[in-house]
């Protein structure tokens, strides 16, 4: 009896069948591979996941630009600035680690990454006007 190249279990010609380089596959071996090449069509036609990440990049921009008025205006910087950087650099790891997210966004990409990139920028920037006031209201006490 033949043994399936994949698992080195018992291969039934009758059942068996051939995998994407032509080379003749056990049954059991044929189904993982149909449903991971069926999970990974569900997660690219997934359109959640790009509004996800349209969503993220939207609200890591809208929170840095709120975190760095409100630490110019001496607020509570130092609470609330790690939310635009978490958030935008949440939204960079999952665009930057999808491979399929370039096509599936399109012309959005690019918008997706610079919205992620303006959060994170702005996060930082509010991280530092806020230290820039307090070292300037120490000395003039």
């Amino acid at each position: 009896m033949d043994v399936c190249p994949r698992c080195s279990g018992p291969l039934d010609p009758t059942t068996a069948a051939y995998d994407e380089r032509g080379t003749l596959i056990c049954r059991s071996c044929n189904s993982h591979q149909s449903a991971a090449a069926a999970s990974a069509l569900i997660v690219a036609g997934d359109p959640t996941t790009t509004r996800n990440l349209y969503g993220g990049a939207a609200a890591a921009s809208f929170l840095g630009l709120v975190v760095c008025c409100a630490s110019s205006a001496g607020i509570f910087f130092f609470l609330a600035a790690p939310l635009p950087i978490l958030t935008g650099g949440a939204t960079l790891r999952a665009l930057l680690g999808d491979p399929t997210a370039k096509e599936r966004l399109g012309g959005g990409y690019f918008f997706v990454l610079g919205l992620s990139i303006v959060g994170v920028g702005f996060g930082f920037l509010s991280i530092a006007i806020g230290l820039l006031l307090l070292v300037l209201s120490a000395q003039t006490h």
